[in-house]
């Protein structure tokens, strides 16, 4: 039986978004996620937002550094993904993505703890 994930939009869910769209993966077949990181400890909020029992796996990346990633394969949750408008190859394709307005800084908390930099500069 294929699990059924909540999407109801909800403080952890648009935190889930931000963690996918600035360091997830979404691949453009079979219809896997795969989500990447280097804190632990990120990984296990992302698996309990999903109630996921996927295992946290170690991840070298061709350039040599090290992380740890989930993958999981799911029809429900990538299409979720796509109809909000984060896309596969998402650093060249990716646009607007569709949050309800009341979750904002939930997604944004989750952008910044995926990516973990901003920048601004004063002239």
């Amino acid at each position: 039986m294929l699990k059924r994930y909540d999407l109801t939009w909800r403080p952890g869910l648009a935190y889930l978004v931000g963690l996918m769209a600035s360091d997830g993966c979404i691949m453009d077949y079979f219809y896997y996620i795969n989500f990447t990181s280097n804190d632990v400890d990120l990984l296990e909020v992302f698996k309990g937002i999903l109630k996921l029992e996927a295992k946290i796996s170690r991840k070298n990346s061709r350039t040599g550094s090290r992380g740890y990633h989930i993958q999981l394969k799911s029809k429900q949750l990538h299409g979720f993904f796509i109809k909000i408008g984060l896309t596969p190859r998402k650093s060249k394709t990716m646009g607007p993505i569709k949050i309800p307005k009341k979750y904002f800084f939930h997604f944004l908390r989750g952008v910044f703890d995926g990516d973990g930099s901003t920048y601004s500069y004063w002239d």
